[in-house]
């Protein structure tokens, strides 16, 4: 029952990971030598936007989202999909 904050709109897109694959990815660097300290990005290279995210809550939740609109901030970034294929690479 808690409100949605979204600043800008719904098609606000982002590169969301799923947590287990995060911390598979850090298992990966920590036991592989491959692995040169180095910057990756952990991502899935794919953007879903936050229209989606909300259905998908909605879906699973059986209920109507409450949703808020705010102006979009300065610092705010309307797509951002990050490249993993440094990271693919090596594991």
């Amino acid at each position: 029952d808690k409100v949605i904050k979204i600043w800008g709109d719904l098609n606000i897109t982002k590169d969301y990971v799923y947590i287990d694959d995060i911390n598979l990815a850090i298992e990966k660097i920590i036991y592989k030598q491959k692995i040169k300290s180095n910057i990756y990005n952990l991502s899935n290279s794919k953007g879903t936007n936050i229209k989606k995210i909300i259905k998908i809550i909605e879906d699973t939740l059986e209920k109507k989202a409450k949703v808020e609109f705010y102006p979009l901030r300065e610092y705010d970034i309307k797509k951002n999909i990050l490249c993993n294929k440094k990271f693919a690479y090596v594991h």
